[in-house]
């Protein structure tokens, strides 16, 4: 008896070898495009927060609507608008600042809110 391995059981190892490679490659694939994805957040959030500060650092009176198209970063193309709501029976203003972005065809959207006092 020719000790050894028949060429069949090779191609099955092989055959199987490719397969848990080709796995373990789409997992690397899909967990790299969910960390880009929570980048792009990451970054949504901080204009979201920069907006809000700098509304902050306005008199009262001063606080209004606004919108910013094209803000690029990293090759994505943010927009930016910011809504104001009167609330009158409280002597506040309500401010909503949304970002919005698209990555590969699906709309991504955040949102912070604060108030402001007189």
């Amino acid at each position: 008896m020719k000790k050894g391995f028949t060429i069949v059981e090779v191609l099955v190892a092989l055959l199987l070898f490719l397969i848990i490679m080709l796995t373990g490659l789409s997992f690397f694939f899909y967990g790299r495009t969910d960390i880009n994805l929570a980048g792009h957040y990451r970054q949504a959030e901080e204009l979201a927060s920069q907006k809000l500060e700098e509304v902050r650092a306005l008199p009262y009176n001063e606080v209004a609507d606004s919108n910013e198209q094209n803000i690029i970063i990293e090759e994505i193309s943010f927009s930016r608008s910011t809504s104001v709501t009167e609330r009158e029976d409280l002597g506040m203003k309500e401010v909503e600042v949304e970002v919005r972005w698209s990555e590969k065809g699906v709309s991504q959207e955040i949102e912070l809110k604060t108030i402001i006092a007189h």
